[in-house]
């Protein structure tokens, strides 16, 4: 198959479409979505080649030739917070049944998404970041959105943790003095600034970090595997530790019937300080 080069993102939407209409077919058969290699020709045209169904694109790496990485998958639209009333065409893919879509990302860190709930197409931009976008992005060795969050996010559930150790070991309820005497050091925070350097400072920070976990220096069931933690980037690994903890909500809850009444509320309420920074 070969298709004009696009050039800019109008092209690569066109591109995605191109990708969803000839494959979304045998990806419903499949059950599981089909990554594409997208080399560019002499020519300036597309060479579009099948890589394969259902891969896990966690450590993949495109060879040197692939300009771009195209996904076909089908999903679904829900919401993550419930207090967000979705919209729009956001509104009919999440009352729709199930979504198809097509994801293309470029070298030059170009997006072109298209997606459709049966035959409807849905106006949805191209998201920003995602574990899906994150996954494609160092496929082709490109950088991630650099991180938003501090690692002193990981106060709480390393606590939490050290917490049930204990729970588990006692008879009786634990109270707050107990509870305090489980708290461990407070991980890496970067220091207190504005803007791009605050910035600087959480790449630096949670770049520490994923050096250190990839080294199996530090280890953590928050943390991807060693060598996953290699093939990402400071902004990749920040997103998929956060995603991965728990809310102070949910740690507390596990915990509170090991503990005393009023143990229970102040570890919750120190666990909610620490998501607030």
């Amino acid at each position: 198959m070969q298709t004009p080069q696009p050039q800019g993102t109008s092209d690569l939407d066109v591109m995605a479409l191109v990708l969803l209409r000839r494959h979304i077919t045998r990806v419903r058969e499949a059950g599981c979505p089909l990554l594409l290699a997208l080399r560019s020709d002499p020519l300036g045209e597309w060479c579009v080649e099948v890589v394969g169904y259902g891969l896990d694109l966690l450590g993949y790496s495109a060879t040197s030739e692939v300009d771009a990485l195209g996904l076909v998958a089908t999903g679904r639209v829900r919401r993550l917070d419930l207090a967000v009333e979705l919209t729009g065409d956001l509104a009919a893919a999440a009352a729709a049944c199930g979504i198809d879509l097509a994801c293309v990302v470029c070298r030059n860190g170009a997006v072109a998404w298209k997606a459709f709930a049966g035959a409807e197409p849905l106006e949805m931009p191209a998201p920003d970041d995602g574990l899906l976008l994150d996954c494609l992005r160092r496929s082709l060795g490109a950088s991630t959105p650099p991180p938003t969050h501090s690692p002193a996010l990981l106060e709480g559930p390393l606590w939490a943790a050290r917490l049930a150790a204990v729970a588990r070991g006692s008879a009786a309820r634990l109270s707050w003095a107990q509870v305090e005497a489980c708290r461990p050091p407070a991980p890496p925070k970067p220091p207190r600034c504005a803007g791009s350097a605050r910035a600087e400072a959480l790449l630096a920070t949670w770049e520490h970090l994923r050096v250190a976990a990839g080294a199996g220096g530090v280890t953590s069931v928050w943390f991807p595997r060693r060598e996953h933690c290699e093939w990402m980037d400071a902004g990749m690994f920040s997103r998929w530790v956060v995603a991965s903890i728990p809310s102070p909500t949910d740690m507390a809850a596990a915990l509170r019937s090991h503990l005393e009444p009023q143990a229970a509320r102040r570890f919750y309420h120190e666990l909610t300080r620490i998501v607030a920074g």
